[in-house]
């Protein structure tokens, strides 16, 4: 049975700092990260999932002109613990290093996962870039003990596809 997201409460948004050589050096990243204020929310399904990210993109007016990738760090009852933008693309693709997801999710001491991104198209079809890239990050995630839940593929106008739905995952 499908139960409506938790309201997280505000999402505050930091800028993540990447050392960049000398001990006074830094470098800030384009990555955002956002952390819910108050407790974590509990994410049931992949509707609960999508819905949270259109729900950040229009909140910060970001464009669905662009592929947003995103990152959701869950703990070992799927409550949010983190959300990461990990890669702001073209129009048509978004370049993601696994690395990135991964280190994230070690940083937050994260249990399991899903990864999110939208089809500035609209059509929330898997492209085989689309196919390859959940491969890469599922075999990282078997290696590494992760438990990823999903891979979304999310439209503008609410249309999503869910990997662990259609049998990709």
């Amino acid at each position: 049975m499908e139960r409506e997201i938790e309201k997280p409460g505000k999402i505050e948004t930091k800028k993540a700092r990447k050392a960049s050589g000398g001990k006074n050096a830094w470098m800030h990243t384009i990555l955002k990260v956002y952390e819910p204020a108050d407790r974590p929310t509990a994410l049931t399904s992949p509707s609960c999932v999508a819905e949270l990210i259109k729900n950040i993109l229009a909140s910060e007016g970001e464009s669905s002109e662009q592929e947003h990738v995103w990152v959701l760090g869950l703990d070992g009852k799927n409550k949010l613990k983190m959300l990461q933008l990990a890669s702001l693309g073209g129009l048509s693709f978004a370049s993601v290093d696994p690395r990135v997801i991964f280190r994230a999710l070690l940083l937050n001491a994260c249990t399991g996962f899903a990864v999110v991104h939208n089809h500035p198209s609209n059509d929330p079809t898997p492209s085989q870039e689309d196919v390859e890239l959940c491969e890469r990050i599922r075999k990282g995630a078997e290696l590494l003990g992760y438990r990823m839940l999903d891979f979304l593929i999310i439209g503008n106008d609410g249309l999503f596809l869910s990997f662990a739905e259609v049998g990709y995952l």
